[in-house]
């Protein structure tokens, strides 16, 4: 099956906007890229790169007239190209620079293709396609990081916009008592079912409307920084009074607005950062609606 890759370069903002407005009219996947550069910056990613001033917004469609159906809604025709990749290409990029990574002092993302380097420890063996996650991205990382140095024994996990369902996984295989990863894509469904299994990991795969009514004790939401915003009624409801909501997928600049959206629902627990991007660990608390 052939894939078709659309390109666009736009300022920092405008790039942000665009790539919320490509994935609403259907792309299976949004890239920021810096100009004049091939390191992804929300994409799996061997290296962390800060925002530049000019990006070029890379998504991907499953056909051509997708893409070009999405340009024409999108008001960018006339300033984007459109590139066809094959199913092996593809998973040849998500390939190059994916090795074993070590998350606290007994968790492992490992590349299916690759022996564990520590058999005994904790491993989560992962295969890189369409679908967001395999650890190597910071905003990942920093979510498997706070995973890997949490007792998460008895506890209840959701996962939400699980991507590739690497942090479902890992919270599986790190004790979590039950799991559910939750993606509005399909693709990201198939493909965290895919690694559960791969992984012999009890995680339930669903869409948001198909969530199971149940309140997690830690909520993990890896995605952008609008749609944390927009999301909070949902990711509180979602969370016990008194449990743990990790978001991450915001830069520096972001941090403050997503922090106040959360206010009046939330105690601000601890920040961590790799590079320009953030996590907040938030304490859901009994005050404000929800």
């Amino acid at each position: 099956m052939n894939w078709t890759r659309l390109c666009c370069r736009s300022g920092e903002e405008a790039a942000w906007e665009l790539a919320d407005r490509l994935e609403a009219l259907g792309a299976l996947g949004v890239s920021l890229v810096p100009s004049g550069s091939d390191e992804r910056l929300h994409e799996p990613a061997p290296h962390t790169l800060p925002l530049t001033r000019r990006l070029r917004v890379e998504a991907l469609f499953g056909s051509r007239k997708a893409a070009e159906a999405a340009a024409a809604e999108a008001g960018i025709e006339g300033r984007c190209s459109l590139e066809t990749l094959c199913d092996r290409n593809w998973v040849a990029e998500g390939e190059r620079g994916f090795v074993p990574q070590r998350f606290g002092k007994r968790l492992w993302i490992v590349p299916e293709w690759c022996e564990p380097p520590e058999p005994e420890a904790v491993n989560v063996l992962i295969a890189p396609g369409l679908a967001f996650g395999t650890g190597a991205h910071p905003t990942t990382a920093l979510c498997l990081a706070w995973l890997a140095n949490f007792d998460l024994a008895g506890q209840g996990v959701i996962d939400y916009g699980c991507g590739s369902g690497v942090l479902a996984v890992a919270a599986a295989r790190l004790g979590a008592e039950w799991v559910c990863a939750v993606d509005n894509d399909p693709q990201a469904c198939m493909a965290a079912r895919a690694n559960a299994k791969r992984n012999q990991a009890a995680v339930t795969v669903c869409a948001p409307d198909e969530l199971p009514m149940r309140e997690a004790d830690v909520l993990v939401a890896n995605i952008l920084a609008r749609p944390l915003i927009a999301l909070v009624g949902e990711l509180c409801a979602r969370t016990r009074v008194g449990g743990r909501i990790v978001l991450s997928g915001m830069t520096a600049g972001q941090v403050d607005a997503v922090a106040a959206a959360y206010a009046s629902k939330t105690r601000l627990g601890r920040e961590s950062r790799r590079a320009e991007w953030r996590c907040l660990e938030l304490l859901r608390d009994g005050a404000g609606p929800v």
